[in-house]
């Protein structure tokens, strides 16, 4: 199974030609790792991870988009528990995942050589074809158009106390669904920069 682009881009050869992984990004230093099991069991842990995060995030996506679009928002209390429960489920899954990581490296010495924000970026950008790059804008924009327009038409035919309760929560999804905007258009010029 090949990893996810962004645990690749955290791995790199060091000038002596030992394995080195980045635990927190370019906000810490790097660890040398020992061998390439150590290694295997790191991007191991980082893929699990990386998949039950994608599969929160659909599971959030399913919570708050599906009823709105069938026109049957979910009583507020059964959102809010459901809600608390997804988010209490991502942080406890990014501190266990953490934790797990911290245990494999407690052996490994610490390099001074830092992964920085734009290195890191750029190795992503060379992951992705442009073609990639412009639909993955294009879904985002998409994403939050369909986001904001269910807001709206809720706010529109129902109650508007109601249709705020179930709008304000399509319309922060719609502006989280924005943020990566930026990040991909720069994806977007490291990749045309470097062609």
């Amino acid at each position: 199974m090949r990893p996810h682009v962004a645990v690749e881009c955290l791995f790199r050869t060091s000038s002596d030609g030992r394995r080195v992984f980045y635990p927190r990004m370019w906000r810490g230093p790097g660890v040398q790792l020992r061998d390439a099991a150590q290694e295997a069991a790191v991007r191991r842990e980082l893929w699990v991870g990386f998949n039950v995060m994608r599969a929160l995030m659909v599971l959030a996506l399913a919570l708050l988009m599906t009823p709105a679009a069938v026109y049957t928002p979910l009583p507020p209390s059964l959102l809010k528990a459901s809600g608390l429960l997804i988010g209490s489920l991502v942080i406890f899954g990014v501190i266990a995942l953490q934790w797990h990581i911290d245990h494999l490296l407690k052996d490994c010495p610490g390099i001074t050589e830092r992964l920085t924000q734009r290195d890191y970026e750029t190795c992503l950008a060379r992951h992705f074809s442009v073609t990639h790059l412009k639909l993955r804008i294009a879904g985002l924009l998409l994403l939050a158009a369909a986001t904001l327009g269910l807001a709206l038409f809720d706010v529109s035919t129902m109650h508007i106390s109601q249709g705020l309760l179930t709008a304000i929560p399509l319309v922060l999804l719609a502006a989280a669904s924005l943020l990566p905007l930026k990040r991909s258009a720069r994806f977007l010029r490291y990749k045309r920069s470097s062609a």
